[in-house]
């Protein structure tokens, strides 16, 4: 491997969107060397954007067909040839603060990484086991905003596929695992550039929030069932409680509309 991180870019919406992403996460190159892959998902750069990309060693793959979101993180991830990856949303930008960190904390060796942006305090918190993390992070890690070592993609669970998370299938294979190391970074910085772009992906949002991700949980107590580990499985029923109980709150019903409205 010739690097330490690959940051994946798959973009549905075109340059227009993903070449500000590109253009902030190489303003940290200076920080730390990290390769970066742009998925063109059903789309093709222009010359000038082509000759941007080339010139800045940012590599790039077009698929003809526009994938949807499952399909296009797996693909993305199987691009890449180093220790860790990270998935980058075409809306996403990510701060000083979380590359400052990413660039000290991708040294120790952790299985996974996840950053929580805007918290109060800023703090590093460090889990051994799946028992203790997955009730801390179920919830994180389905936004993508993770760093996650390649190893734990080489068996990419095709049961999650229509989970609209099938690159967290990582966590069925840490199910019962002894020892895992994961850091939770949590940086009180507040990033606006995160929130003023339409998410795209094609999927029907009211689809994924009430059917995909509660049979991404549903999954894992399977896994767990299945490997006989009862205390996992009765930890993601938890989970998947809390998740239920959440679909009914006023706060998600305003979610979901303010999403329906900025797809428009």
């Amino acid at each position: 491997m010739d690097n330490l991180i690959t940051f994946c870019i798959p973009s549905v919406r075109g340059e227009l969107y993903a070449l500000p992403v590109i253009k902030n996460l190489l303003r940290y190159k200076k920080l730390f060397f990290f390769d970066l892959i742009l998925i063109c998902n059903g789309w093709a750069p222009s010359h000038e954007t082509s000759d941007f990309l080339n010139e800045n060693s940012v590599s790039y793959r077009i698929s003809s067909n526009i994938l949807d979101i499952d399909t296009s993180h797996c693909y993305a991830i199987s691009t890449v040839n180093s220790k860790y990856v990270y998935l980058v949303g075409d809306d996403d930008f990510l701060t000083y603060e979380e590359m400052q960190y990413l660039s000290k904390i991708i040294f120790n060796d952790f299985d996974l990484v996840v950053f929580d942006v805007n918290s109060k305090i800023n703090k590093v918190s460090i889990f051994k086991d799946f028992n203790s993390v997955f009730p801390v992070i179920h919830n994180k890690c389905t936004l993508g905003n993770i760093l996650v070592k390649h190893s734990l993609y080489n068996c990419l669970d095709k049961s999650f596929q229509d989970t609209a998370h099938w690159y967290t299938s990582f966590f069925g294979n840490l199910i019962g695992k002894q020892k895992i190391s994961c850091a939770i970074v949590s940086i009180s910085v507040n990033n606006p550039l995160a929130v003023k772009i339409k998410k795209t992906y094609l999927k029907k949002i009211v689809e994924i929030y009430l059917i995909n991700i509660p049979k991404w949980y549903k999954l894992l107590i399977c896994k767990s069932d299945e490997v006989h580990m009862i205390d996992s499985s009765i930890i993601i029923k938890k989970m998947l409680y809390k998740y239920y109980l959440s679909l009914f709150s006023f706060r998600f019903l305003f979610f979901l509309i303010s999403l329906i409205i900025n797809r428009r």
